[in-house]
């Protein structure tokens, strides 16, 4: 079977990666390992802002379960600051099948059940791959470009060929492992909760996000350097116990996020990778909704103009690393050092930085040190211990080499 573009991964990047392609006339397929019906499920917090949508031309959702006015953050007992904005909680289930529905309507292939083997190469181009589904048993796949959208585990960039620098795999510290459960609270809510308190979650916290009714979606997120599933596990019922929380779980379920820099080449030769397969989940919170909404636009958009100008195809897929350079590296990166600051932090020196953060009581992102002017920056370390200040200040210059690389990114492969 031929195709011009093959996805791997149904999950957001890659059915609205897969969508926006196929809309303009070329053929796609996904793959995807789950059978149809369970694409959507997936352990997540569920929330995401409005604006993600207009600024990825991706339509309203319309499952959405709850619409938030913003995110408070808790230290401790106190409510530090807030970040104001419009955003939905969804039935992430549903919304799953949604944006799968739209990428079938626009002509997109599917290939459910579909396990990906390997790679097929091709004097060091990649021109199919060989796999497995229920239906067709073993069979091969022909394509011109590949778009990895298998999420953390990179399962298709990792199979590319040695030396290829998209092949990366995260450290222990650099994943976060989450567990959450949907249940019954005696009333919703506009904002989603964040709840830092590092005596119980290290280098992590949990989260109370308002879904339907009273229900709600509440869970813990840690560095897996630093926890196990037993251990969460633990730490999550300690969580509930505090805000005495006493129904029992309607669903729950863990899952991995990726909490690092992007990688700096997420599309090398004729392959791509669209959303966390690309680490571009926010390293501070583990957030990806958005992250995936943005990064298959931007994906999308490069592989229209490639596949149009077959002369230069490599040159327009290049576009899509100049674009994640631009959104995501220097943004992240700065968020990437904030958080290798405070896993360096003991439980007290993290919850005083926070407690610090909230001399601007209210924040429009999650990109704090990007937010604050140099006055409040300097207000900022004023606030803090002449050690903590001295440590903040080490692991941002630290970042400038990378915040340099992404600044001066190349226009154009060097190959």
């Amino acid at each position: 079977m031929n195709y011009e573009v093959a996805v791997v991964g149904a999950g957001v990047a890659g059915c609205v990666v897969s969508q926006k392609v196929a809309s303009k006339g070329f053929k796609v397929c996904l793959l995807e390992r789950k059978p149809s019906n369970r694409i959507g499920e997936k352990v997540c917090g569920d929330g995401v802002g409005k604006h993600e949508f207009s600024e990825s031309n991706v339509p309203p959702p319309q499952s959405v379960e709850r619409q938030l006015r913003g995110v408070e953050f808790h230290v401790l007992n106190d409510i530090a600051f807030t970040v104001e904005g419009e955003g939905y909680s969804l039935n992430r289930s549903t919304f799953g099948q949604e944006l799968l529905g739209r990428a079938l309507d626009s002509g997109v292939h599917l290939h459910d059940s579909f396990h990906v083997r390997r790679l097929l190469s091709d004097e060091g181009h990649i021109v199919g791959v060989e796999g497995r589904s229920l239906a067709h048993g073993k069979c091969r796949l022909n394509f011109e470009v590949v778009v990895d959208a298998s999420g953390v585990q990179g399962v298709v960039r990792n199979m590319a060929s040695e030396g290829w620098p998209i092949r990366e795999t995260p450290r222990r510290f650099e994943l976060g492992v989450g567990y959450r459960e949907i249940c019954r609270l005696k009333e919703g809510g506009e904002y989603c909760k964040l709840f830092y308190d590092w005596s119980l979650t290290p280098g992590g916290y949990c989260w109370i996000i308002p879904k339907e009714g009273a229900k709600a979606n509440i869970g813990i997120l840690m560095p897996a350097g630093l926890t196990n599933i037993v251990d969460l596990a633990q730490r999550f019922k300690a969580f509930k116990a505090r805000m005495r929380i006493k129904s029992k779980p309607l669903n729950s379920g863990f899952g991995f996020v990726p909490l690092r820099a992007p990688l700096k080449y997420p599309c090398w030769g004729n392959l791509m990778a669209v959303g966390d397969a690309a680490f571009l989940a926010n390293p501070l919170n583990g957030g990806g909704i958005g992250p995936a909404l943005k990064s298959a636009s931007m994906a999308a958009d490069a592989l229209v103009e490639a596949l149009r100008d077959q002369e230069s195809i490599m040159k327009r897929l290049w576009l899509y690393n100049v674009g994640v350079a631009r959104s995501f590296g220097l943004k992240h990166t700065v968020n990437n050092a904030l958080k290798e600051f405070l896993l360096k932090s003991n439980p007290k020196e993290a919850h005083s930085f926070l407690h610090a953060l909230g001399f601007k009581k209210t924040y429009h992102s999650t990109s704090f040190l990007r937010e604050i002017s140099k006055p409040d920056y300097l207000r900022l370390l004023l606030k803090l211990s002449p050690k903590m200040a001295y440590r903040l200040f080490k692991v941002l210059r630290e970042a400038r080499p990378l915040k340099a690389f992404y600044s001066r990114y190349p226009p154009a492969p060097t190959l």
